[in-house]
């Protein structure tokens, strides 16, 4: 069992590191410090600013999840040298969980709003994202469909896939789901963030 989770926790590593930056630090940094603002007065443009918050939630994604990998391998639940392709999941994972936090920090209006995001978006994520039990054997064909909608899922299985050596059709999609997400969730981040300095 504890090597069925190995691979979910170095996904949810990746994706709290993520989170947190984009969340709390990049709202306090829009509506508190005025960080943004002081910014814009350089040439420097909210693009820049997007994609500067964005990278560096990776980089700190990058950290947690490497360093949870490295913990993983260090005790044998990553084997080696198979598990290597995880490590470019992890960035990956945090693209995914940076796009989402910010495209929601840049639109609320309250900090409070972000107990709803940790609280009843990335929570139940757990336990619906095959990290704790084999989604297959607790959940029926309808609610399968529904948990393919959700993004930890994906870098869930394809971290599995890397533990474990194995490959099949569904990486593709799941790659696939995480990149095209992304792009989406910046596009809407990079609208929200233009209209929101402009103002």
């Amino acid at each position: 069992y504890v090597a069925f989770l190995a691979p979910g926790l170095v996904a949810v590593s990746a994706m709290n590191g993520a989170s947190f930056e984009v969340t709390y630090n990049s709202f306090v940094r829009l509506n508190y410090e005025k960080t943004y603002e002081a910014m814009l007065t350089t040439p420097v443009q909210p693009d820049d600013l997007l994609a500067g918050e964005v990278l560096w939630a990776v980089t700190r994604a990058s950290i947690y999840g490497g360093c949870f990998f490295v913990a993983v391998a260090a005790v044998g639940l990553a084997p080696l040298p198979e598990a290597l392709w995880a490590l470019p999941v992890i960035p990956l994972t945090g693209l995914l969980f940076a796009a989402l936090g910010i495209a929601f920090s840049l639109r609320i209006t309250s900090m409070d709003l972000f107990s709803f995001y940790f609280t009843l978006f990335l929570t139940p994520l757990f336990l619906f994202s095959d990290v704790f039990f084999p989604l297959e054997e607790r959940l029926s064909g309808g609610w399968l469909a529904l948990a393919e909608l959700l993004p930890l899922l994906h870098p869930v299985r394809l971290f599995r896939a890397a533990f474990h050596g194995s490959a099949s059709w569904i990486l593709l999609w799941d790659a696939a789901y995480t990149l095209l997400l992304s792009a989406a969730l910046f596009a809407f981040a990079s609208r929200t963030i233009r209209r929101r300095l402009a103002g």
